[in-house]
């Protein structure tokens, strides 16, 4: 089959210059009558999301692509230069980012977890998808309320009227983030504890629509979840078969070359006993490829329900799924190991089912598909310095596995150089690579060489000494640090410093953001697994494709970056951003010259 005709491609064009034009020429707000939807306009917008999946990955894999990742590299427009500004690239902030067009500065989701001020002077960790629970219950709850600026989902149903938004992942923070602000939403995720998709009363608004979605996912969970996962899809994960001719590689690190770097959550080599991991099942579920497998079900049940009617009706309708085990699965195996092959190759497949699901339910031509994600992946650094010993990289270590972390040598290091009782911890945090100052200050200082006993210890002397300390103790794996009381002054043109300050919210970005040097990250163990989050490549270069509409087959060789994603599907759909930073890539109308004839 082929996509739309190129009739109906310049008739979405059209529609998308319109759109643009009357975002950029009325108020968002205004009040008026709602727009009309074209006849030949989507029906569905579609957004895809591979967590953890960088572009140099998904590119090489290409030659064993058999369905959907095939039909999206050979039919859509791919934007191969799609890179992330922030420099914290993890889930929460690329997921927020895809979805609002923006980058954290904008939307608040500046890391997945932060420090702020409570009520008392004190600290609290915060979870970026998580919010008080509403009285008289005590703690908190999933929900979208740390996000700061409006989603796609959010513009499209305060523009057309019975708009439906859906969110699946096996994530929440992705389900959320992807869905947005509007408590009428539908988001669900797979629940590890349970073996079940869940949800939350942060999305309670008891619209029909919503009634209708609940009852999909309670379907599902009746008959494909909790004590039926077992017999559903088994205890072990096996490898797929590779191909009978398999293109020249190689595609991924043999398991005997790589397994002394691996955290071996479910055993160190294939087939993969899931019943025996230490948390459980569910959590061995959640941890491989079949939580992917469970995403897309779920998601193909929504498209297929007659009584949620996804992009059956007069206003268009947003449909955003998020595959996470290539991010689970990357960060104990990596993202180099047959492991992490198998998921991708698993994941062609359940892209190409969630295709023909929506070809058929909803038709070809009446849908619009982005598919991205929210960072990339590195290599776990011990074993690239082993082949590669030119290879600068390396890891930065605080957590549980480690008995003097980053944070606690900083701390040695402060309490000598600003004379603190050792017991004081200056610095009481480092969440990627935003690092919080212990509150409330200030400390006093004990008698010492530096200071008399009981002086104050103010935010501007540890400011003061940090920078000191950073490259004393950890020269070989930081590049420098910015300090928050001096974001005033960061200069302007620095690339680095522009990836700083699109992270930074003064409430929540801490005192101060390590910039670390390539190949660096931060993790919890000493010697093993990997992570993303560093403002380099492979981190922010992720896959941007459009299937459908107005998006003809092709390739941009420009730089885009993945903010452009929302509000490129909201030209498309005639909806206003007015938070986004990023640009349409909807493609300009194609000009029609009427052919004319000279009189005689």
């Amino acid at each position: 089959m082929t996509g739309p005709d190129r009739s109906t491609r310049q008739a979405w064009r059209r529609l998308a210059s319109l759109a643009l034009l009357v975002g950029l020429t009325l108020p968002a707000a205004a009040a008026g009558p709602r727009p009309t939807p074209p006849a030949q306009s989507p029906s569905l917008a579609v957004i895809v999301v591979v967590d953890g999946l960088s572009w140099a990955r998904f590119e090489q894999d290409r030659p064993l692509y058999v369905a959907g990742f095939k039909r999206l590299l050979d039919e859509g427009l791919v934007a191969a230069r799609s890179r992330y500004r922030h420099i914290n690239t993890e889930t929460g902030p690329g997921h927020a980012s895809l979805a609002t067009g923006a980058p954290p500065r904008v939307h608040g989701i500046v890391v997945n977890q932060w420090l702020e001020a409570a009520p008392d002077g004190t600290q609290r960790s915060v979870y970026c998808a998580a919010q008080p629970a509403p009285p008289p219950a005590r703690g908190t709850l999933p929900g979208p309320a740390n996000l700061r600026a409006d989603t796609l989902g959010d513009r499209l149903v305060a523009t057309w009227p019975g708009a439906k938004v859906v969110t699946v992942s096996g994530k929440d923070r992705a389900a959320i983030f992807l869905a947005g602000r509007d408590p009428r939403h539908i988001a669900t995720w797979f629940d590890s504890h349970t073996g079940r998709f869940t949800t939350s009363t942060a999305y309670g608004a008891g619209t029909p629509a919503q009634a209708a979605g609940r009852a999909v996912i309670e379907d599902f969970n009746r008959a494909e979840c909790g004590s039926r996962l077992g017999e559903r899809l088994g205890t072990v994960w096996a490898r797929l078969l590779l191909p009978v001719v398999m293109p020249p590689g190689p595609w991924a690190v043999p398991a005997e070359r790589l397994a002394d770097y691996q955290i071996p959550v479910h055993g160190l080599l294939f087939p993969h006993d899931l019943a025996a991991n230490r948390n459980g099942y569910f959590y061995g579920v959640y941890t491989s490829p079949l939580v992917d497998e469970l995403t897309a079900d779920l998601a193909v049940a929504a498209v297929n329900d007659p009584g949620l009617q996804l992009g059956r009706r007069s206003s268009p309708d947003l449909l955003a799924v998020s595959f996470s085990a290539q991010d689970l699965v990357s960060h104990n195996y990596g993202p180099e190991s047959e492991e992490n092959l198998d998921v991708l190759r698993r994941l062609d497949l359940l892209v190409g089912r969630l295709l023909d699901a929506l070809d058929a339910r909803i038709g070809r031509t009446r849908y619009v598909l982005a598919f991205s994600a929210d960072h990339g992946f590195s290599p776990i650094p011990e074993y690239r310095k082993r082949i590669d010993p030119g290879f600068r990289g390396g890891r930065l270590v605080d957590g549980p596995r480690v008995a003097v972390g980053v944070v606690q040598r900083l701390n040695r290091f402060l309490d000598d150089r600003l004379g603190l009782d050792p017991a004081s911890r200056p610095v009481a945090a480092v969440e990627g690579w935003a690092l919080y100052y212990t509150r409330p200050l200030p400390l006093r200082a004990v008698a010492g060489q530096h200071s008399p006993a009981g002086r104050r210890v103010q935010t501007r002397e540890v400011d003061a000494a940090l920078p000191a300390a950073l490259s004393t103790l950890f020269a070989e794996e930081l590049a420098g640090v910015d300090l928050a009381s001096q974001a005033d002054s960061w200069p302007e043109n620095d690339p680095m410093t522009e990836f700083v300050r699109n992270d930074f919210n003064p409430a929540r970005s801490g005192d101060a953001t390590l910039i670390p040097k390539p190949g660096v990250l931060m993790h919890w163990d000493p010697g093993r697994g990997t992570g993303h989050g560093s403002p380099y490549e492979p981190d922010t270069h992720v896959p941007l494709i459009f299937l459908g509409g107005p998006f003809a087959p092709g390739r941009i060789e420009a730089d885009t970056n993945p903010y452009d994603l929302a509000p490129t599907l909201a030209a498309v759909l005639a909806v206003t951003m007015p938070a986004a930073t990023g640009r349409s890539l909807v493609p300009p109308p194609a000009p029609e010259v009427a052919a004319q004839r000279r009189p005689k």
